[in-house]
């Protein structure tokens, strides 16, 4: 047996070949990097049929022409993270982090080839190539302007230091730079030797992730600003002439009059012929993380970091369609392999299983992390957590019998991610008190704890066997931490819209009152179940970096219905002023539309965000729905004065997990019966066998197992033309006349009758 500690490697699958010098050498191992698939995708450029993929340390080429199956071609290994790609020519240019600019030849796409570097001393994060020139954000150390003339050597030209640069983009004669957080600088740079400032639009504070400049006009993706559009025709003089704040603008593209916006799930398109006036055209939500687009024809392509990269079809705005993805491992913790699959614990993107070719076949994804696998018989047991395994896991079973559409079979609650093993008909796991627990997972819809042993007992007997030895029966105090199965938000302004899957719930007043809910399924919770402690973990994050007028007092009420189409606690009608309703919530003394909330925080007028969560007591209404005192309808979330303060939390849609609500619930649920039961047999066929027509077939079910005994093995050799033979010996041999594919069948019952099969 073996037992699996958490570890991992980042950014994808690294594949050495190990290479030893004798069986007696003392001389070290000789490894070789011969391979790497996977990473997180920052940025995608499209050109011709192929596909650029910034994909960890790797540039990946993919062909394109078959939009619905994008396949891999070519790959180039750099040094570091590629983080922003711009194809010139027959060379892609790539900002190469710690490694500044890294210049490759794309002109056999199958085959990319390193041409040359320049190392620009900060960190790369953006590249623009404009004639002979490639621009680069190079973080502390401002614009670097490289000459890539020869490409083979390209050469340091100019620097502009002025602020820390993070996105660059050209056009004509000037450089667009921003620092992240207080605007853009508008550097002149007809002089590459000799940059020199022009102009500069302050952003207040407000996060400029991308830039695109097309004539007179520059879009910048401002965050929660939105989208700002400048007018640049003097570039002494930028002025903001539109503002569309419906998004969290993350990237921005241009392609002829229209831009192109990623805004965490969702892109969106707007028609910019008239930038003072642009108009939604449409919107489509993605498979993942929506970050940079890249527009191709009829196709946007968007890279989707930990998620890998989608395709969505462009040729009608207003029905956007995903019309193909890619996706691949990014974290990987823990692999198990068997003889025609990879099975992948891939962090948040869950269970992935992949074939020899590398291509993923199926993805099992629970909303949560996944730090370890292991694979027996027709099943992929994980340890699964919400918060990274970094306090409690779930052991949750994998059907993968049909690997394209893995399906959870069943799970086991309240495990710590460190200890982790499968043997026959039990999963050995650490309990969260620091017990080693044998569960039965012979049932995987029902698996049961049936022993509990302490770590000294593992130390000087090492791990337990069937038959177990007795163990006295434990309280079952869990703690477990749930996500939300709905996080809404409305607003006032927008009193007939639900905004039910965005990266943040806000709440108070900005221009306009908002409040939101969140449901939790509790049904795991039986109504007898004692709840000791319930807390709602919420991430604060916004305004970033801003204080307000006054104290915020966030508070929780019950809402009074929910229906998970329609948020039915809003009781106002499309048009209608929320100052006629509001919505209806109780408080915790049964009072419609009281005062008296369950829980509250009050967030100082002077305290900005502080990279933390804040924790709402919510026991007693937790412990109300638990027993059934009323139906779960979740929590209602407001601020107590909506008097222009505005505070907002992460929702269950931002990208990262550890930042997302959640429900952490303590309960004891009694006592274990840890009688020992009489279990069913498991049948072992063995593996697949190639033969000749014939020639002897040797079969072998010895690798059967069961806790008591088998008292019969069946086998049944499949039919040919009618006629079907069997053997009810342990070790049978059989001829097979005529060629091709049969179905072996063996049986094995126990002494107890139960029977079992495998093919």
């Amino acid at each position: 047996m073996q037992i699996r500690s958490n570890k991992s490697i980042c950014f994808g699958l690294v594949l050495f070949t190990i290479m030893t010098m004798g069986v007696c050498s003392a001389n070290p191992l000789d490894v070789e990097l011969f391979s790497h698939f996977g990473g997180i995708v920052n940025d995608i450029a499209v050109a011709g049929n192929y596909a650029y993929v910034a994909q960890g340390s790797d540039l990946a080429v993919y062909d394109v022409t078959n939009v619905s199956d994008p396949l891999e071609v070519g790959r180039a290994i750099t040094p570091s993270e590629v983080r922003d790609i711009a194809i010139k020519d027959n060379h892609a240019y790539l900002a190469d982090s710690e490694n500044g600019l890294v210049i490759v030849d794309i002109t056999n796409s199958s085959s990319p080839e390193l041409m040359g570097s320049c190392d620009t001393a900060g960190y790369a994060n953006s590249v623009a190539v404009s004639g002979n020139y490639a621009y680069v954000a190079d973080e502390n150390n401002g614009l670097v302007i490289i000459d890539i003339t020869n490409s083979s050597a390209p050469a340091i030209t100019g620097t502009y230091i002025d602020d820390p640069a993070s996105v660059v983009a050209v056009s004509g004669n000037y450089a667009y730079v921003s620092d992240a957080w207080n605007g853009i600088s508008i550097v002149d740079v007809s002089d590459p030797a000799a940059p020199t400032f022009a102009g500069h639009f302050d952003t207040n504070g407000s996060l400029v992730h991308d830039i695109a400049v097309s004539g007179n006009y520059a879009y910048l993706a401002n965050a929660f600003d939105g989208l700002l559009i400048l007018d640049i025709s003097n570039p002494g003089e930028p002025a903001l002439i539109e503002k569309y704040d419906e998004v969290y603008a993350y990237s921005v593209t241009l392609s002829d009059d229209h831009t192109y916006i990623s805004e965490g799930m969702y892109i969106v398109i707007l028609d910019v012929t008239d930038p003072s006036s642009p108009i939604v055209l449409g919107a489509c939500e993605t498979d993942g993380y929506a970050g940079s687009i890249s527009v191709a024809g009829d196709h946007a392509y968007i890279a989707g970091g930990e998620s890998g990269f989608s395709i969505v079809d462009i040729s009608d705005p207003a029905a956007l369609q995903i019309v193909g993805s890619y996706g691949f491992p990014c974290i990987v913790h823990n692999i198990a392999v068997t003889d025609e699959y990879a099975y992948i614990a891939d962090g948040i993107n869950g269970l992935e299983i992949f074939d020899p070719s590398r291509k993923l076949v199926g993805r099992y994804n629970d909303h949560g992390y996944v730090s370890n696998v292991i694979v027996s018989g027709g099943h992929a047991y994980l340890t699964w957590s919400i918060d990274a395994g970094t306090h409690h896991s779930f052991l949750e079973i994998i059907d993968v019998s049909d690997p394209r559409t893995p399906t959870l079979a069943g799970c086991y609650g309240g495990i710590s991610p460190l200890v982790f093993a499968v043997e026959g008909n039990y999963a050995y796991v650490q309990g969260l008190e620091d017990y080693l627990e044998v569960v039965d997972v012979s049932d995987p819809a029902e698996p049961k704890l049936v022993a509990s042993y302490d770590y000294d007992y593992v130390a000087a007997h090492g791990f337990p066997v069937y038959p177990f030895d007795t163990v006295s029966s434990i309280d079952q105090t869990t703690t477990t931490s749930y996500s939300p199965s709905y996080d809404n938000r409305l607003r006032e302004s927008t009193p007939s819209t639900v905004l039910s899957t965005t990266t943040y719930v806000d709440l108070g007043k900005s221009t306009s009152r908002s409040r939101g809910v969140m449901l939790f399924d509790l049904s795991d919770h039986e109504i007898t179940d004692t709840i000791d402690k319930a807390t709602l973990s919420l991430w604060w994050y916004y305004p970033a970096g801003k204080t307000r007028t006054s104290d915020t007092a966030v508070e929780i009420y019950r809402p009074a219905e929910w229906d998970p189409v329609h948020v039915t606690w809003r009781s106002s009608a499309s048009g209608t002023s929320w100052a006629a309703a509001g919505g209806n919530w109780f408080d915790k003394n049964g009072i419609a539309q009281g005062s008296t909330p369950y829980a509250s925080v009050t967030f100082p007028a002077g305290n900005v965000p502080d990279d933390q969560y804040y924790e709402f007591d919510v026991t007693q209404l937790v412990q109300e729905y638990v027993s059934g005192q009323y139906d779960n309808t979740g929590f209602f979330l407001k601020a107590k004065e909506e008097n222009g303060n505005y505070i907002a939390f992460y929702s269950s849609d931002w990208s990262n997990a550890e930042q997302r609500p959640k429900l952490t619930i303590t309960s004891t649920t009694g006592n274990v019966d840890n009688t020992p039961v009489d279990h069913p047999p498991v049948a072992n066929a063995g593996d697949d066998i190639t033969a000749t027509t014939g020639s002897e077939v040797s079969f072998d079910g010895s690798a059967s197992t069961d806790d008591k005994g088998i008292a019969a093995y069946s086998w049944d050799f499949g039919a040919s033309d009618s006629i079907i033979s069997g053997s009810d010996e342990l070790m049978p041999n059989k001829t097979y006349a005529i060629e091709g594919t049969y179905i072996v069948t063996l049986t094995v019952t126990d002494t107890a009758g139960q029977m079992f099969s495998d093919t």
